[in-house]
């Protein structure tokens, strides 16, 4: 009985931990590196989402050499530098956000004055 018990507590601990398919390096290399350059092209802001945190901004730099994602945030005046093996998940923010984002710091500098 105990020896059942201690299989079913192995299966379903294997179940729980599942990680799904390992991450195909090269296939998310290439599509991270299409919608960088998508970035790059139609000047739109990027959304990163890596390790546990997140990073809205506009792409000051892409840093092939040294594998580096360089974003500057729109609405704060902060820049994040985001290596690219760290990103779980990049895209493109529509150009209404940072234009929203932009009205919001525009509105909130004239009635600081």
């Amino acid at each position: 009985m105990k020896n059942l018990i201690h299989a079913l507590k192995k299966y379903t601990k294997t179940y729980m931990d599942f990680q799904g398919q390992p991450r195909d390096n090269q296939l998310i290399f290439h599509k991270l590196s299409q919608t960088i350059q998508e970035a790059q092209e139609k000047h739109l802001a990027l959304h990163a989402i890596y390790e546990e945190k997140s990073f809205t901004g506009d792409l000051v730099k892409w840093d092939t050499a040294h594998n580096k994602l360089i974003l500057k945030n729109i609405k704060h005046n902060i820049s994040a530098i985001i290596p690219i093996d760290a990103i779980k998940h990049l895209t493109l923010v529509p150009p209404t956000v940072r234009q929203s984002q932009e009205n919001h710091n525009r509105e909130k500098r004239t009635t600081s004055l």
